[in-house]
């Protein structure tokens, strides 16, 4: 099984970062109302700025290979 998610990380290593920002904030979204019943907006910039550093590294990565 890890080897096939290995693999597929390496041919499509954008799709799989996607999906892993998605879950977390899915995640993070239900814990944070499940904790507070509230909604946080600022969580959002969060997930911006990280993702936004992630596919530049995956970028820088994927250039020098």
């Amino acid at each position: 099984m890890f080897q096939k998610y290995s693999q597929f990380y390496e041919k499509h290593p954008y799709v799989c970062m996607i999906v892993s920002i998605v879950i977390a904030s899915i995640i993070g979204m239900l814990v944070e109302f499940l904790l507070y019943r509230d909604f946080v907006g600022i969580g959002f910039y969060t997930i911006l700025i990280l993702s936004i550093l992630q596919i530049l590294r995956l970028r820088r990565n994927h250039h020098e290979k």
